[in-house]
């Protein structure tokens, strides 16, 4: 099942294009007729042209792309108990599309139910100002709604709801970091698995606003409303010569610090030499341990370390 909206529950109808881009997500209404299921669903814009060459061979791209796809087994029964998994793609949090990650593959190795989650890219899911205005962490709110889609919604395909793993890799495997420190997930999954992504890594969070280059770049920095101008834009002058690096902020709501200081140590599981491409060499402050995090409050912990001697070794090119 191909493109459901994951904002559809029982609520107003509101969109996140025009007055309402770079607002938080908000539920649709839900449906009152069949849905057709089958289409390939609709891309978020990347934060540069170029990632809309690289994937526009594959997708086709609207601001209106908050969906998900549902992946189940050739032998799938109702009422019948199945593990998910919700996979959140990576791509440096500016690029990437759902729809090149296809389910079939995991399904067909093993009884599972997989579900791919879309969320906004770049200047569109990322984008915070000083005042406020521009609020930051869309695309981790977009996440966060998708699995609560699942959540509400799951018990449709599988007999027990409460067995969900959300993974991801790269920015995705940051993202399901920081979807199991967010408290308002607390319930909606119990395991995950981080490739090649850390709420620890040096590019995983921006500590200040990081909107004002883009209001400048795009003329907007002596508008009545900054915010305003910017809306008034095509996804296509946004995105224009636009290089640069989106990611979550600590904006006090979704993330309240950097991830070093919303972890603690536990149990891990780590793939051999995983993430020391992504060190900077004079981080002292994650000399022992590289990839650190744990479910808190929640049925399994789970954490990602490095013990220094690796990243030593590798460091030094042995």
């Amino acid at each position: 099942m191909r493109n459901i909206d994951s904002r559809r529950t029982p609520v107003p109808n509101v969109d996140i294009t025009g007055k309402n881009r770079f607002k938080n997500p908000i539920p649709k209404a839900p449906f009152l007729s069949t849905f057709d299921a089958t289409k390939n669903p609709m891309a978020c814009f990347p934060s540069h042209l170029g990632g809309e060459i690289k994937y526009g061979k594959y997708v086709n791209f609207s601001e209106d792309c908050l969906n998900l796809n549902v992946f189940v087994p050739h032998t799938f029964e109702k009422n019948v108990s199945m593990p998910v998994m919700i996979w959140i793609h990576g791509g440096s949090f500016v690029e990437g599309a759902t729809a090149i990650f296809q389910g079939e593959g995991i399904i067909a190795f093993g009884d599972v139910i997989v579900v791919t989650v879309s969320y906004r890219l770049g200047m569109f899911g990322y984008i915070q100002s000083a005042d406020g205005k521009l609020p930051g962490n869309l695309g981790l709110w977009d996440q966060h709604l998708g699995i609560k889609w699942v959540h509400d919604n799951i018990v449709a395909f599988t007999e027990n709801p409460n067995d969900v793993n959300i993974f991801g890799e790269s920015a995705g495997g940051e993202s399901v970091i920081f979807q199991s420190l967010y408290p308002g997930n607390r319930g909606f999954f119990q395991r995950v698995i981080a490739q090649s992504g850390s709420a620890l890594a040096y590019w995983a969070v921006h500590a200040t606003p990081n909107a004002e280059p883009l209001i400048a770049n795009k003329g907007c920095e002596r508008a009545p409303d900054p915010v305003t101008c910017l809306r008034a834009l095509t996804p296509w002058q946004l995105q224009d010569d636009d290089t640069s690096a989106w990611q979550p902020v600590i904006d006090r709501d979704f993330l309240l610090a950097r991830g070093r200081h919303q972890t603690k140590e536990s149990q891990h599981n780590l793939n051999n030499g995983e993430y020391t491409d992504w060190l900077r060499p004079n981080d002292s402050a994650i000399t022992n341990f590289v990839l650190l995090f744990s479910l808190t409050n929640m049925s399994n912990d789970v954490s990602f370390f490095l013990p220094s001697r690796v990243y030593g070794e590798r460091a030094r090119g042995t």
